[in-house]
């Protein structure tokens, strides 16, 4: 999870041009953490929000992956994007920050729960 603007999130960030959902997703995982060396395994979910920008409201779509990467590597803040902690968590400590976190970070969590669960 990263810390930013006193809220506990998830890496995301805005596709650039050229790039594909998951490209983009890569790309902002490995800017916002400074881990390498990962790989998508599926699709989760896709989500949306809405924030203001120069007056005027956005819907933003975000497009979620499970990823997975060898070990538990070091992570790096992105602190020119104000991340300030970039923290491994346990499903407890992550349960327990949604609460300090944005409505979507819960809508990505129930879909990892649901697709980790082989009855759903």
């Amino acid at each position: 999870m990263i810390k930013r603007k006193g809220y506990w999130d998830l890496p995301k960030g805005k596709i650039e041009k050229g790039e594909n959902d998951e490209e983009g997703a890569m790309r902002e995982v490995e800017e916002e953490t400074g881990l390498v060396g990962m790989y998508i395994e599926k699709h989760l979910v896709d989500t949306f929000h809405t924030y203001e920008l120069k007056g005027k409201w956005v819907l933003k779509r975000s497009t979620w992956f499970l990823m997975k990467c060898e070990g538990s590597p070091n992570l790096i803040p992105q602190t020119e994007e104000e991340i300030e902690l970039v923290e491994w968590c346990s499903q407890n400590t992550l349960t327990s920050r949604l609460s300090e976190s944005y409505a979507t970070i819960s809508q990505v969590w129930d879909a990892f729960i649901s697709s980790s669960n082989p009855e759903h």
